[in-house]
């Protein structure tokens, strides 16, 4: 995650731009401060953990192209 791994940047664009947001997938190696796993536990996006085959990146990229309506 970007910005102190937190959830900051996602948060900063669901403000800004909350269609955008939906087209979000994050990967991360697991969430170590008790803020992060808020995050993750509470998020409204793909998190994958990584590492990240190429399959589960084409599984997380046809969800989001559904969820948006782009498949």
């Amino acid at each position: 995650m970007l910005t102190g791994g937190d959830g900051t940047l996602y948060s900063q664009i669901s403000e800004f731009n909350p269609e955008f947001a939906k087209r979000i997938v994050s990967a991360t190696v697991g969430a170590f401060t008790d803020q992060a796993r808020q995050f993750v536990e509470y998020r409204s996006h793909l998190i994958l953990t990584k590492p990240v085959s190429s399959a589960q990146s084409q599984v997380a990229i046809g969800h989001v192209l559904r969820a948006t309506g782009q498949d």
